[in-house]
């Protein structure tokens, strides 16, 4: 469960849940770049952006978020895309 510790860790999603952080995930695994992923996602590059920053925030913190767990699975999907390109 996630827990909320103030306002730099972001506001509650509304547009983001586990559905729209596997589409993200996806479609960097695939190759695709930040603001296609956010495109293809239905989402603007401007959101994703700011989700990934709160997760940013909620790493530091030691916290779980839902954003900490999409710049996870972000992470993951980049370092799985460079692995099969090689």
């Amino acid at each position: 469960m996630s827990k909320r510790a103030g306002p730099a860790l972001g506001p509650e999603p509304r547009k983001l849940d586990d559905a729209t952080i596997e589409v993200i995930a996806n479609a960097i695994r695939a190759g695709a770049n930040v603001q296609d992923a956010a495109h293809h996602a239905g989402v603007s590059k401007a959101s994703l952006m700011d989700w990934l920053a709160y997760g940013r925030a909620a790493r530091v913190e030691g916290i779980t978020t839902i954003y900490s767990t999409l710049l996870d699975r972000v992470e993951r999907a980049r370092a799985d895309c460079k692995l099969e390109s090689i």
